[in-house]
């Protein structure tokens, strides 16, 4: 507070200075209707509206106020590169401009499109009917396949995910030795299986069984789930789907089966506007169209996006965050997963020591009751008592198998879990080695071969972790404790 006093203080003398008048007001100041320091501080701090106040005069010294002029300016709006600009925001909304020259101040959005404008219209006009075996959607720009069930079929995420990816016009092996019905002369790597912001594009809630907007000219759609691309973040086993007879998305296990509907689009394009931004549209794989890698660094954009970086190129510092993201998230993944599995790992093992056991109690059973039956057999007694006897051991002598194969099951799914879990181990080392060599690389090509490497390790962790799903869904369906009921009841 010293410091604000002596600046009011300094004020007053540089202005008697200056003016060399009579300090003496002939009238006290008249009513004034003001807002005060500490309004103005929380106007921008949290919006608050604040009360204006009839000025009266001090009648003591400056009190300390919780907020100074420095804060104020911290508080203040200031110029920065990543500023919205008009057609970033939907139209007719107000935002506050960032930029130097007009674009300062309250502004109006022009924006249209998805990110940053009007949502897409339901109406008949939104899809293009190419008459290629593909629909085109005006709003986003998409390319859909037009038969949302080709093939007939389901599939687990990984299958479906390698099947859109195969798509293109001539495949043959979409089940019935042919293409979907694909004459729009695209390529292999062409289609994808849609992420969460695509595919739920296409939902209209006001329309169910199935829930897409009116009159569209889609075929095969089936009331019910399909898998998107993007990966739940609570662990390495779930992902994303989409039950189109409600327009639901929620996330399952990746080892459940869901219907496919492939799309294609991934290309960016770039323009230079007339206020000499660069903006660009499409694909982000690179990070070129914001030059972020937070979120979600593969994210379409479909409407224009002032872009950052160098000149809207994907810059080495760009790429290298991304990998370092991907490195991090597939450790975090792991982490996760590792825990899981290592429960697991330990109740297989508690299971497999626990049908050992009754199983050596079992056949010790059986071998006292074969000593009884000899016993028996040769005091010649009466074939009325022995009967009884020999069917007990007979059934069982039928039981023991289902031990032994129990055992087996155990014993294979204990160490297909350690031995995945040890492949998983070893390709997070490796992971962790590339994470150390990222500062001394130099080229953008460098870059993208380890990208490149980093792509087949997360899809090694992935099969990784499916084997040990697959192993654990085996087990789960054995009925364990009505074999050892039935050799606890003898």
């Amino acid at each position: 507070m010293i410091k604000n006093r002596y600046i009011f203080s300094t004020l007053i003398l540089s202005s008697a200075v200056a003016v060399a008048a009579d300090l003496n007001p002939s009238a006290g100041p008249a009513d004034t209707l003001s807002y005060t320091l500490q309004d103005i501080c929380n106007r921008l701090g949290s919006g608050e509206k604040g009360t204006q106040r009839n000025f009266t005069e001090p009648t003591s010294g400056p009190a300390d106020f919780t907020c100074t002029l420095n804060e104020v300016m911290e508080k203040a709006p200031a110029v920065t590169e990543e500023a919205a600009e008009p057609d970033d925001v939907r139209t007719g909304k107000k935002y506050w401009g960032l930029t130097d020259g007009n674009n300062w101040g309250i502004k109006t959005g022009t924006g249209t499109g998805i990110d940053g404008g009007v949502e897409c219209s339901t109406g008949t006009d939104r899809f293009a009917d190419n008459n290629d075996g593909t629909v085109t959607d005006t709003c986003t720009k998409l390319i859909w396949l037009k038969n949302a069930n080709c093939p007939n079929d389901k599939g687990n995420w990984n299958e479906i995910k390698t099947y859109a990816s195969s798509l293109y016009d001539g495949w043959t092996g979409d089940g019935n030795g042919g293409d979907c019905g694909l004459s729009d002369g695209s390529s292999a790597g062409d289609w994808h299986l849609p992420s969460v912001d695509e595919l739920q594009s296409l939902i209209d809630y006001s329309q169910n069984n199935p829930a897409l907007p009116s009159g569209h000219p889609f075929s095969g759609v089936q009331p019910s789930t399909y898998w998107m691309a993007t990966t739940a973040a609570n662990g390495s086993g779930d992902a994303w789907n989409v039950d189109f007879n409600e327009g639901v998305v929620y996330i399952r296990d990746k080892a459940r089966t869901r219907y496919v509907w492939p799309v294609r689009g991934r290309n960016h394009s770039c323009a230079l506007t007339q206020t000499g931004n660069v903006k660009c549209w499409g694909n982000n794989s690179e990070g070129q169209v914001d030059g972020k890698v937070g979120d979600d660094t593969k994210q379409e954009y479909h409407s224009p996006k002032k872009i950052g970086g160098d000149g809207g190129v994907a810059t080495i510092d760009v790429i290298k965050k991304r990998i370092n993201k991907h490195i991090q998230d597939l450790v975090d993944k792991s982490d996760i997963a590792f825990q899981k599995y290592e429960n697991k790992k330990q109740a297989v093992r508690q299971t497999f020591v626990k049908v050992r056991v009754l199983q050596k109690k079992f056949e010790e059973k059986l071998q006292s009751k074969k000593r009884q039956l000899a016993i028996l057999e040769e005091s010649e007694v009466s074939e009325a008592r022995v009967t009884p006897l020999k069917d007990t051991i007979q059934k069982m002598e039928d039981i023991l198998p289902q031990f032994h194969d129990v055992e087996t099951e155990l014993a294979n799914a204990s160490n297909t879990l350690e031995a995945n879990c040890k492949v998983v181990k070893a390709k997070i080392e490796v992971l962790k080695a590339k994470q150390d060599k990222l500062d001394s690389m130099r080229t953008i090509q460098q870059y993208n071969d380890m990208e490149d490497d980093i792509d087949g390790i997360d899809a090694d962790i992935e099969n990784s972790f499916d084997e040990m799903l697959k192993k654990i869904y085996a087990i789960e369906e054995i009925d364990i404790e009505d074999i050892l009921s039935q050799a606890d009841y003898y």
